[in-house]
């Protein structure tokens, strides 16, 4: 009776091992630590966005997966601020944080992702340890105003007091001109639609080889 079973047996094995090895070949893992290179699509203000605040970023470089394409060009990926924070008056620069939850495939079918900004083709820096975007310094334009400000004072002080009215002159537009810098704060982060944003991904992505998630 145990021979007459053992073929049945070992087919059935063999059907289910050679099921597992297809099924395991309609899914695509993208590793972790993956670059994706993406035009955003939703302009960034440290100014004006708030916390939580959406936007989306296009794919614009497949990624592929065992020469497989993984991640197709033209795949929507959105993401949040998570993170924003204006620039001071007197000092301090403007700071962003962005990441990314959710991956729209041209089909149609999306799935969530962990991931985060690695780098972006803009003016702004960006911390690569933390991902923190920071706004340009405005000391160069900051000493300008003050600058002028004592020029001006300068000028005036020479016009209606002669040589010791022109440092008294100077010496008020100076101060009139750093508290015109207390009073405004430093420059915002812009970051405008079509900016190349790398994103890095946080936790691997399992992907249907058809173009879709894995499920």
């Amino acid at each position: 009776m145990t021979l007459r079973l053992f073929p049945a047996v070992l087919f059935l094995v063999w059907t289910l091992g050679l099921g597992s090895l297809l099924q395991a070949a309609e899914w695509l893992v993208v590793p972790h630590g993956t670059r994706i290179r993406a035009q955003l699509e939703t302009p960034l203000n440290s100014r004006h966005n708030r916390q939580g605040d959406r936007f989306t970023v296009k794919v614009a470089e497949s990624i592929l997966v065992g020469g497989v394409e993984a991640i197709p060009a033209g795949s929507i990926i959105e993401g949040r601020v998570s993170r924003v924070k204006r620039a001071g008056r007197v000092q301090g620069r403007a700071e962003m944080n962005l990441s990314y939850d959710r991956v729209v495939f041209p089909g149609g079918i999306d799935e969530a992702i962990v991931a985060s900004q690695a780098d972006l083709d803009h003016q702004d820096r960006i911390d690569r340890s933390e991902g923190t975007i920071k706004g340009a310094s405005s000391r160069k334009r900051d000493a300008a105003r003050i600058g002028i400000a004592a020029a001006g004072g300068a000028g005036i002080g020479l016009a209606y007091g002669g040589g010791g009215g022109g440092a008294l002159g100077a010496a008020i537009g100076g101060l009139v001109g750093l508290v015109d810098r207390m009073l405004q704060r430093g420059e915002p982060i812009r970051i405008p639609a079509g900016t190349l944003m790398i994103i890095r991904l946080d936790r691997p992505l399992q992907i249907g080889i058809s173009g879709g998630p894995a499920r």
